[in-house]
């Protein structure tokens, strides 16, 4: 999920940059922060920013 929103290094470490990265694409409602990839609306709700914080605590990349 973090890869659709920049692009990270070799070693795929997730850091402040994909978490901060998530909030600017969540609040300006790109489709890139579905993360839970919803299509009934609102698409970007409260699951989709609950599916993020699970993904950055497991550090998926």
């Amino acid at each position: 999920m973090l890869r659709r929103l920049r692009h990270l290094d070799v070693a795929a470490v997730v850091n402040v940059a994909d978490f901060i990265c998530f909030l600017n694409k969540f609040a300006a409602g790109d489709s890139h922060a579905n993360c839970d990839g919803s299509t009934s609306s609102p698409v970007l709700n409260v699951a989709d920013f609950t599916c993020f914080l699970n993904a950055f605590a497991a550090g998926c990349p």
